[in-house]
């Protein structure tokens, strides 16, 4: 089960921001998508916002802010699927490719979460971390979704400071731009994000 409380979901947002803050989107610097995921049979009320759909750093937050609390069972692997199938497709070619996963290390799906990490290490230049602000986890499950590198999961008090040090070789300042949010119109949404050598996705359960 992965039904996390309201005071985790500030957790989990309070991260989302923090990592977030370290990004500088515009047409040279990163580019970000998000999946907001829970249980396969909740597929259609996951968020998904592809990359073009964030342009600017307000932009990010705006959407970050409207993200809804999703309650449930967690099927991370199918939510790693669609990271396969929709958000891979449209990465930069000789860029890297960033996963950080938000979650508490919980989820049902095991087989289908090993056999998704493998298909995305066979892409070239992807780069596997995950994080929880959670103080009940999975250890095992969060190792899982960075194929077993301890140093690129950030767990306990300090998950937001040490997702900054994980990530930091990936960002770099960049200038902001005040563009805006191009929607798609369903109920979805994922993150991820680029600069102008890196492509990253971020996504999240809660």
């Amino acid at each position: 089960m992965d039904i996390l409380e309201h005071c985790s979901e500030k957790r989990v947002i309070r991260l989302l921001k923090g990592v977030a803050d370290e990004l500088r989107i515009d047409s040279t610097g990163h580019r970000v998508a998000i999946l907001e995921y829970s249980s396969l049979a909740k597929a259609s009320k996951w968020r998904r916002y592809y990359f073009e759909h964030i342009s600017s750093d307000p932009a990010l937050a705006e959407v970050i802010n409207q993200l809804p609390h999703i309650q449930g069972i967690t099927d991370t692997g199918s939510a790693l699927r669609v990271v396969i199938d929709e958000y891979v497709p449209s990465r930069r070619n000789g860029i890297p490719l960033i996963i950080f996963t938000i979650t508490d290390g919980y989820y049902r799906d095991h087989e289908i979460v090993q056999k998704n990490i493998a298909k995305l290490l066979s892409f070239p230049n992807t780069h596997l971390f995950a994080a929880t602000p959670s103080s009940s986890y999975n250890l095992k499950g969060l190792l899982s979704l960075t194929n077993g590198e301890i140093s690129r999961l950030a767990y306990g008090q300090d998950a937001l400071e040490r997702s900054k040090q994980m990530l930091q070789q990936f960002t770099s300042c960049r200038s902001r731009q005040n563009t805006e949010i191009r929607r798609k119109p369903q109920n979805k949404a994922l993150l991820s994000t680029t600069r102008s050598i890196l492509d990253n996705a971020l996504f999240t359960d809660y």
